[in-house]
């Protein structure tokens, strides 16, 4: 499994430093929070994935919440690798992801939010079949995107019962995808035997880099435990959509992300 890179997370880091350091220039009261969570995440990748892929996911976040913003820093590991089971091959895969993001509270109700955000997942791939020297080959891929979001959130008090929260977002990610030769037999059109058949997404092999645009939808449930203490529950779906590009030919694909999740908030 890769995690973010020395540089990002350093990138990560100073942010958070800088606006804590301009809350106390500026006298502003700051309240640190942290969110410990779990979630289980599917990801799936039209065209290149037979089925879905579900992780199990360990989040961790802090931040500074002040007067009307605040500032967080999330991480999210998969505990343990995923099975992943595609028709010529088997195999596990693992996940993480990163983001910063800030937020601005426009009224009560509504919140205007944005951030940086990256995700990567792994694949390790072993082939149903052994080629001619009886070896079981074993390939690798990997999915990246990363990129800036925007969106804003709705929430909703419910006195003792807590809150609701809704949020919906637009991302412009750069995805890198980097898919394995993995050397299945060719395939022949059945109308014509002596014709291969036409090129397919999950034909393809090498790094492909493209923008990856979409919307991700949110849903949030915070009950108070006490006064610094809260328990939550939490929805999220994610699609963005992609063009490979290979030989002159063009191949969509719509990359999608569900995830359920529980966790814990602290207020210091």
């Amino acid at each position: 499994m890769q995690v973010m890179s020395a540089r990002q997370l350093g990138a990560f880091l100073i942010a958070s430093q800088a606006a804590y350091t301009t809350a106390q220039d500026t006298g502003l009261s700051a309240s640190p929070f942290a969110q410990l969570s779990f979630s289980q995440k599917e990801h799936r990748f039209d065209k290149l994935f037979d089925h879905g892929i579900y992780f199990y996911m360990l989040h961790a976040g802090t931040g500074m919440a002040f007067e009307r913003s605040f500032i967080s820093v999330n991480g999210a590991w998969s505990i343990t690798d995923a099975e992943v089971s595609e028709e010529e091959e088997t195999g596990d895969a693992s996940r993480v992801d990163y983001d910063l993001t800030f937020g601005y509270s426009l009224s009560d109700q509504f919140t205007l939010f944005g951030g940086y955000k990256v995700g990567e997942t792994d694949i390790d791939y072993i082939a149903r079949e052994t080629n001619d020297d009886g070896i079981n080959p074993r390939y690798s891929d990997n999915y990246e995107e990363a990129g800036p979001y925007l969106g804003v959130s709705w929430q909703q008090h419910f006195g003792k019962a807590g809150r609701i929260s809704i949020s919906l977002a637009y991302a412009l990610l750069d995805a890198t995808n980097r898919l394995a030769e993995k050397g299945d037999d060719e395939e022949f059109d059945e109308d014509n035997p002596d014709e291969p058949e036409a090129l397919e997404l999950d034909d393809l092999n090498g790094r492909f880099k493209q923008d990856a645009k979409g919307f991700s939808i949110g849903a949030r449930w915070t009950i108070p435990l006490s006064d610094r203490l809260s328990y939550y529950a939490l929805f999220r779906w994610q699609q963005y959509d992609q063009d490979f590009k290979f030989e002159g030919q063009r191949f969509s694909a719509s990359e999608r992300f569900s995830e359920m999740g529980m966790g814990l908030s602290y207020l210091f």
